[in-house]
């Protein structure tokens, strides 16, 4: 099946982590447009939004647009489990995650800086081979939270 839209990133950029804002800031810069042209879709979610119908996130049908992209990154969330994460999975959207070091020595955490590790996060993760269908690309090893509310002139990975 080939997909129409490159990306969707759709997020509440108020909340959570300075990482959702800045990436919104990239995705709609002149070089995000540049390198997405029309085959990326960027949406800014109110607060208020997200406690309507699951589909009916700002302006955009998420799942059918999801059904119809090819990568959807996921900022982190409030908890290690993400509704949208899943929802991602269904709709055979790869999920693109953030990689943060976790509070247990060489792991990986997908939610916060120095949170739970991913494999403690997702359930029945010893027969369900997430790491092959989820990207997590973008690493912010050796980063401190608030070492990223600068990201909009330096990059975190």
């Amino acid at each position: 099946m080939t997909r129409e839209n490159f990306l969707l990133y759709s997020e509440n950029l108020d909340c959570c982590h300075p990482v959702r804002r800045h990436l919104y800031d990239v995705l709609v810069s002149d070089m995000g447009q540049a390198f997405c042209n029309s085959r990326c879709i960027v949406e800014r979610i109110s607060p208020q939004s997200a406690f309507k119908a699951a589909d009916a996130w700002g302006g955009v049908d998420q799942t059918k647009v999801m059904q119809h992209s090819l990568f959807c990154p996921l900022g982190p969330g409030e908890v290690p489990h993400r509704y949208k994460f899943y929802k991602a999975i269904l709709a055979g959207c790869i999920p693109v995650l953030f990689d943060f070091p976790s509070y247990f020595p060489k792991q990986r955490s997908w939610w916060k800086e120095f949170g739970s590790p991913f494999q403690l996060s997702l359930p029945f993760f010893e027969v369900i081979p997430y790491t092959e269908f989820a990207q997590a690309p973008v690493s912010l090893k050796g980063r401190s939270q608030e070492s990223c509310t600068f990201l909009s002139s330096n990059s975190c990975g």
